[in-house]
């Protein structure tokens, strides 16, 4: 009898070790189906993309790759959501030096051009950057304020000038922005009249203006004050003006704040 429950004993291990077998081989086989599912670009995206190319001027074909159907396989700076197949990332930010080994600026061979709406037809899009870039003057785009989306927007030392517009303030998922720029590079600024529009940013944490003149936005740091979330700010070089005194300091979440290179006459800190 006892012989006869060993045996039994011996061959229910031997089915649970095969059963655990067989179940470790399907759930590999299953990772290995997830991982060839291959993401399908929507046309109309397509679409959006290649005429966006089409008003950009890239002498040395960075964008190169941007052919065929399938905008979410190769094409470079392109990322689609692997669970809708939309694209949700566009990033284009240069990896060339603002500068050469003589501090000349080095032009030619960034992205340029002009920045067309049909950009709006990536209507799903969280991550944007078109940083280190050279479009010659030309003001930031006021229907980038439509990607509701939009969690990160990187613009910062592309030749962008005048004002910025408060349409941005529309924002409101945004968490990283970066406009900052050049001074003395390309031969342009941008500037803030009015920062009405950054306490709208309700979801702000890192919130970067170096070089964009302030001298316009008297309030700004008021608008600063009411965005509970925002844990570092950069403000160098940007003509700040600061309040005599706030009310009431809400930088509860602050944990880096730069104000280098700004004429202070206020006591406020």
């Amino acid at each position: 009898m006892d012989n006869l429950l060993s045996s039994l004993l011996i061959l229910f291990l031997l089915f649970i070790n095969k059963l655990d077998v067989c179940t470790s081989d399907l759930q590999q086989q299953e990772g290995q189906k997830q991982d060839q599912v291959v993401v399908v670009c929507k046309e109309d995206e397509r679409k959006a993309l290649l005429d966006f190319k089409q008003g950009l001027h890239d002498p040395y074909g960075f964008l190169s790759s941007w052919t065929g159907n399938n905008c979410c396989t190769s094409w470079k700076g392109v990322q689609c959501s692997t669970r809708t197949g939309h694209v949700v990332q566009l990033d284009l930010h240069s990896q060339v030096p603002l500068y050469d080994y003589n501090d000349n600026p080095i032009r030619s061979q960034r992205l340029g051009g002009e920045i067309r709406p049909s950009l709006l037809g990536l209507r799903h899009l969280r991550y944007l950057d078109l940083s280190m870039n050279y479009f010659v003057g030309i003001h930031i785009p006021a229907f980038i304020g439509s990607f509701r989306s939009l969690q990160y927007l990187d613009l910062s030392y592309a030749g962008f000038s005048g004002a910025i517009p408060h349409q941005l303030g529309n924002l409101t998922n945004l968490h990283y922005l970066d406009l900052s720029d050049e001074i003395f590079g390309f031969g342009w600024r941008l500037h803030i009249v009015g920062s009405h529009w950054l306490s709208n940013l309700v979801s702000i944490q890192y919130l970067y203006l170096n070089g964009v003149d302030l001298s316009k936005a008297p309030n700004i740091i008021h608008s600063l004050n009411m965005l509970q979330w925002i844990s570092e700010i950069q403000l160098s070089d940007c003509k700040l003006n600061l309040p005599l005194s706030l009310p009431r300091v809400n930088f509860t979440s602050l944990y880096l704040l730069n104000l280098a290179g700004n004429n202070f006459i206020s006591t406020m800190f």
